[in-house]
């Protein structure tokens, strides 16, 4: 073997070693990628707060809970048909102002549903709400759970779950 068919063999393996290294760091770069993409679309969370709290019932057994609930996308992209499910313990009423005092209240449910038709890249969207709820269920408030449902720009339609209890991370579908 003459030294122009080392040097070819040399080359020839250098060049394959080199395309192998690109073709596993591409992997790894695309591998990257979808996480994390995965981990925007998990991120995609439902936080909510009281406003007003009471601390005791009023005369007919019932409170008066204020909430915000905040739906933020953590994505550059934006989502859409956003909903947002509620889901209570135990029944609730939301109460709709109607201006000069007066209030609508509705029947009791368990669940709370918010919606907007798009969520902006690296937005929220707040919503805020009062319902009445029986005071003695006040204790089970920390098992209140959200689903927040959506559609990316592929078009794909995923939930991710939130719950208050333990600090769970969000179970998405």
């Amino acid at each position: 073997m003459s030294g122009s068919d080392v040097a070819s063999w040399v080359a020839a393996a250098a060049t394959f070693a080199a395309a192998l290294f690109a073709g596993l760091e591409f992997r790894r770069m695309r591998r990257q990628e979808r996480d994390v993409e995965k981990a925007k679309i998990n991120g995609v969370v439902v936080s909510w707060e009281p406003d007003v709290a009471p601390n005791h019932p009023e005369d007919d057994g019932w409170a008066t809970w204020r909430y915000t609930f905040t739906a933020y996308n953590p994505s550059a992209l934006p989502i859409r048909d956003v909903v947002v499910t509620v889901t209570f313990p135990s029944p609730a009423r939301r109460v709709h102002q109607q201006g000069h005092g007066q209030a609508r209240v509705d029947d009791g449910s368990t669940q709370l549903i918010l919606r907007t038709p798009v969520l902006i890249g690296d937005r929220d969207r707040q919503w805020h709400r009062t319902v009445r709820m029986r005071y003695e269920d006040h204790d089970r408030l920390p098992e209140t759970v959200t689903d927040i449902s959506f559609i990316d720009m592929k078009g794909d339609p995923h939930v991710n779950r939130w719950s208050a209890v333990g600090g769970q991370p969000p179970s998405t579908t």
